[in-house]
Parts: structure tokens; sequence; C-alpha cells
């Protein structure tokens, strides 16, 4: 069945010209590869009636952490593709990256179908993009809850060389994204490859390689996030004993992990009754312990019934 979402998308092939070979804008039109968690999540990217692009994905079990709500890294790896299509837009015609998020869950959504993220420009400068975006579950009856809200901020490079024009990118990375991936019903965390060598130390680690890469052959920026979270989860569970959350996240990216395995560390900096905040490093154990990225996380045990 067709849907009426992306019908009409035509495929957009880059012209094979090997100056344009390593602008990161052409890499998009062939981005992502077949086996990759993006097409397994096969976000929707389709205009809104709002006059920005809005991301919406199917909830499926695996997106969901202990305690039923949509994982704030999955949030994050959302947000960045909604987010990342209007950047693109207020830094025409320059090239974006991402740079840093805030993340806060506000709410959770048993009987959500779909999860649709929405994002608003708060301001467009010549070196940095920030924009407010809000992430909503869709029921049935297309009744919609607020789940998270975040604030990121992109940075504007400039661009290089004769790239294809941003729709045509757009075009091409809607397209690839939305077709044939396998739904997440068990943990993404899982499907991802997270592995944890020391749940005390928050030590979390993924290999680098084609189904968590970016169009840049590093690591996704999602994964960075699903990362930081995990390693929080786990400090957390350690002395919690039991079952965590996160319930907020916030990350700054750094440098490229292209060499992997990519690695965190972590530690409590304060404990305020049930609730942790904790200090995530991610680093590049492949590339002299490279720093990818810090953050900052608030974690707590999962709620008992009663």
């Amino acid at each position: 069945m067709t849907d009426p979402d992306t019908a009409g998308l035509k495929r957009v092939t880059i012209p094979p010209n090997p100056e344009q070979a390593r602008n990161p804008l052409n890499d998009l039109g062939n981005f992502p590869p077949f086996e990759h968690f993006l097409r397994d999540l096969s976000p929707r990217i389709v205009p809104s009636n709002r006059g920005l692009d809005e991301c919406r994905v199917t909830a499926t079990p695996g997106l969901t952490g202990p305690e039923g709500q949509v994982r704030p890294s999955v949030h994050a790896t959302l947000v960045d593709l909604a987010a990342g299509t209007a950047a693109l837009d207020a830094a025409d015609p320059d090239w974006i990256l991402t740079a840093d998020f805030d993340l806060h869950t506000i709410g959770t959504a048993a009987d959500a179908r779909e999860i649709v993220t929405r994002p608003r420009v708060l301001r467009e400068g010549r070196k940095t993009v920030v924009l407010e975006v809000t992430s909503h579950a869709r029921d049935a009856e297309c009744r919609e809850t607020e789940l998270a809200r975040t604030f990121m901020t992109f940075s504007v490079l400039p661009r290089r060389g004769e790239a294809m024009s941003h729709e045509q990118a757009r075009s091409a990375m809607r397209e690839r994204l939305y077709s044939g991936g396998t739904p997440f019903e068990k943990s993404i965390f899982e499907g991802v490859g997270l592995r944890t060598r020391d749940a005390a130390a928050g030590v979390v680690e993924v290999d680098v390689r084609p189904y968590v890469d970016n169009a840049s052959n590093m690591l996704q920026g999602g994964v960075v996030a699903m990362l930081a979270e995990a390693a929080a989860e786990r400090v957390t569970e350690r002395r919690a004993g039991g079952p965590a959350v996160v319930t907020d996240l916030a990350l700054r990216y750094l440098s490229p992990g292209r060499v992997g395995p990519v690695r965190t560390r972590a530690e409590v900096l304060r404990e305020r009754g049930p609730a942790r905040l904790v200090r995530i490093d991610v680093f590049d154990a492949g590339a002299e312990d490279r720093l990818v990225a810090a953050a900052t996380a608030s974690a707590r045990p999962v709620r008992r019934d009663g």
C-alpha cells in the first residue's frame, strides 16, 4: 500500500564526480546503506502543515525502556533527523554538524502507535543554528501526548565544492530511510550491538561498523547517545540494586568516533533520594582514547507498583 506521506518521492542519484566524493552533503544521497539501524527504525521525514519537516516512526517494544517509556537516546536519534532537515534549510547553502543537545522526558504513552517529532528554529546564525524539538506519542485515534522536549545546536560549516542541493539530499534520504528495515521488537541497545563491560564503572562499548556509522563514516550521533544512556543506567542499576531509567540526557559532541570500539566511563556526581546525576565520557578506545562526547544524565530506579 502506498504511504500518502512518501508517495511521489523520486530516487535521487549523485553524479559520479570524484571532486564531490568527500562532501558530506553528497554522501547523504547514498545514506544509509541497505543494512543500517536507521533503516530498521524506518523513520518517515515528511512535510507538515507547520512548514518544517517532521519525523515519524512506528512505536515498537524495542524502542522503550524498563518502564515502557521511549528511551531518551531514541528520542535523540529521531530529533536529530527532524531538526537536521530544519537546520539544513536554515544554513542553506552551507553544511551543518550536530554540536549538542539537552533532552528532557515529560511523559509516557503505553498505547502509542507512532512517535512524532517536530522541530522549531529558535535562532539562525552564521555559525550556529539552535532548535527546540517536541516529541509526541500518537495513538490510533490520532490523539497526541508530549513525550519529550529537546534543545539542539548545530554548527554551520562552509559549503565545499559543487555539492548537490539540499532538496536533492533530503529527497534521497527520505526514500532510503523509509524502506525495508526490520523493526526493533527487542531492545535497540542489543540491536546496535552495545556491550556492558563493567556495570559498576559504567563501561559500555560498541564497535564502529557500517550498521551504526553516519554518512561521514563515523559513529552515528544517536548511537553515541545510546552509549551514554546505557552507561548511566548501568551505574544506577548497580547502586540501586535493580532496574533503572534515564529521564534527562545532555550531550556535547566533541570529535568523531572512527576506529572503535567506542566506550564509556561514568561517575555519579550527585545522589538525592533515589535520583542520580551521572557524568559520562564517551571515547574512542581504538584512537588513543580520544574523547568523542561528554554527557550528563539524570537517572533513578524503576518505580514499583503499589
